[in-house]
């Protein structure tokens, strides 16, 4: 498994150094502003608070329960569970678990992304914590507390509780 993980990280970190060569970030360009490179979006979609959830569910007209089960993922990040939009992709994932070779995976962007117009996001109103603390000019967002969830609190959107390793139960 320790191989796999090096491999998937390096897989993942020669695809985004590619993706930043054709898209220059605004840290590239020097600028201390959004440029709308959209490298961000495929990176790693932003991370959801709990208080995003029902934000952004009302802003697509949806429950915090559908918006789980049609547009987000369940990862780990340093063992602490964190909500993500899902990638374009990964429509089966929604609402469970993403495996391990998914979390690294750069095959499309965040699901709220809209290239074809100007790498705009259809959630920018509401967008999540995540994305609102992202700057990808300064190294300030890696310092700054991150959002903590629950397994209860998962659940009570939809989630199994269930990870990518563990079997079903029959």
């Amino acid at each position: 498994m320790f191989l796999e993980i090096l491999e998937l990280r390096h897989q993942y970190q020669e695809g985004l150094a590619l993706l930043k060569r054709e898209h220059p970030t605004a840290a590239a360009q020097g600028r201390q502003a959004c440029c709308r490179s959209a490298v961000c979006c495929w990176r790693r979609p932003g991370e959801l608070h709990p208080d995003d959830v029902p934000r952004i569910a009302a802003h697509l007209g949806l429950t915090p329960q559908e918006l789980f089960r049609r547009w987000l993922v369940v990862d780990k990040i340093n063992g602490r569970l964190v909500v993500l939009p899902r990638r374009v992709h990964q429509q089966e994932l929604a609402g469970h678990y993403v495996p391990l070779r998914e979390t690294y995976s750069l095959a499309s962007p965040c699901v709220f992304l809209v290239p074809q117009e100007q790498n705009a996001c259809r959630i920018h109103e509401v967008k999540p914590y995540g994305c609102r603390n992202f700057e990808c000019w300064s190294d300030a967002w890696k310092t700054k507390t991150k959002p903590v969830w629950s397994v209860d609190a998962l659940q009570a959107l939809g989630w199994d509780a269930r990870e990518e390793d563990q079997e079903p139960e029959v």
